[in-house]
């Protein structure tokens, strides 16, 4: 079975189904016209069809956005007219009168498309004031005098004939109104799910780093809260590239811009959920990884290994890379000593960590001074 999932489809594609569906309903009422010998509907009917073809081709072309307002006026006055004539002609009986309650979705749909916002409300408006002056009109009338072939004294359609007329145009009307819930319901998802992914897109935005990928500070006091909140064993790792300086100032800024990202991928490569890797400012990486001293100890240094062993080529040059860290466990520091403020003990935790990086930085570089 083949299924449209319309809410994939281009403007123009869905406005081209829209006048493929009604060239279809209309060749119906030309077949059933000509049929009950209702000849003036059915030459109209060939008009209508044509006007759709018409359409259509230029939906083919790519040039219908141009002329859309034209079409779409063109489609609202001739279901409009087109109910009006055959409930006029043939009474109320016949159901010709729900292709009224019709031209609101259909042109709502494809102004919604087309038209600019401040005049969408505003054509919808003036096409819905036409509609029920119309409605009106041919109702009154059926209350008044009937249909036109009963008031000239015509062959008015057998009850078969009404039955048949009257139950296409039921079947027509609840499958329209169907397809176009259906079509506004997609397209309200599609624009929740468009919402929802630019949302996604800006929150990680607000709390990555563009370049590397990792967190920023404001993500980090955001877990910081949550994180101390359960009371789970931690430790604060803050690293520092050896010689980020002269990585810089020999190969260029692209190189270490190159090597960040290296870096910052080996470093999510360890991080697992629950855990955080910040970039910190300018080639230091903050993260905190969950477990015990002696876990957090071993990992950490297996990324430092990883690091120093990571082969970057820029310019057909092979850049060498290190990093040195400094660790501290959460329970070297009593948070009674500075109070429960977990910003405040957080910056003591990254003081620690950061007098210990720059003692191995002192001292060697590329190791984890803990």
């Amino acid at each position: 079975m083949l299924e449209i999932d319309v809410s994939k489809l281009s403007v123009d594609n869905k406005f081209k189904l829209i006048c493929v569906c009604c060239a279809v309903m209309h060749l119906t009422f030309l077949i059933e016209f000509i049929v009950f010998g209702m000849y003036f509907m059915a030459c109209f009917n060939i008009l209508s069809v044509l006007l759709y073809v018409c359409c259509t081709a230029d939906c083919f072309k790519g040039t219908v956005s141009k002329h859309a307002n034209r079409w779409i006026n063109a489609i609202f006055a001739e279901i409009v007219v087109h109910a009006f004539l055959c409930t006029m002609i043939q009474g109320l009986d016949v159901g010709f009168y729900v292709y009224y309650m019709l031209t609101i979705p259909v042109a709502a749909y494809c102004l919604f498309f087309y038209e600019e916002r401040k005049k969408f409300y505003s054509r919808i408006f003036r096409f819905t004031a036409i509609v029920v002056i119309a409605l009106v009109i041919s109702v009154s009338f059926d209350i008044v005098f009937g249909s036109v072939l009963k008031l000239v004294n015509l062959n008015e359609l057998s009850a078969f004939e009404t039955n048949i007329l009257k139950v296409v145009n039921i079947l027509y009307a609840m499958i329209c109104l169907c397809a176009f819930t259906i079509m506004f319901v997609a397209e309200i998802f599609v624009s929740i799910n468009k919402l929802n992914e630019k949302n996604d897109e800006l929150e990680f935005i607000a709390e990555h780093d563009a370049l590397t990928g990792l967190y920023n500070r404001h993500a980090l006091w955001n877990y910081f809260d949550g994180l101390s909140k359960k009371g789970e064993s931690f430790c604060v790792i803050l690293g520092d590239i050896d010689d980020f300086k002269k990585v810089n100032d020999t190969y260029g800024h692209d190189c270490g811009d190159l090597v960040l990202k290296s870096v910052a991928e080996t470093i999510l490569n360890e991080v697992k959920d629950g855990e955080i890797a910040v970039r910190w400012g300018g080639e230091e990486m903050l993260v905190i990884l969950l477990g015990n001293r002696n876990e957090c100890l071993t990992r950490i240094e297996g990324v430092r290994k990883r690091i120093s062993e990571l082969k970057i080529v820029y310019n057909s040059l092979n850049v060498k890379v290190s990093m040195t860290f400094g660790m501290v466990d959460y329970s070297e520091t009593e948070r009674s000593e500075i109070g429960i403020h977990s910003s405040t003990y957080m910056d003591l935790l990254i003081s620690v960590a950061d007098k210990r990086l720059y003692d191995g930085k002192n001292s060697g570089k590329n190791k984890v001074v803990a």
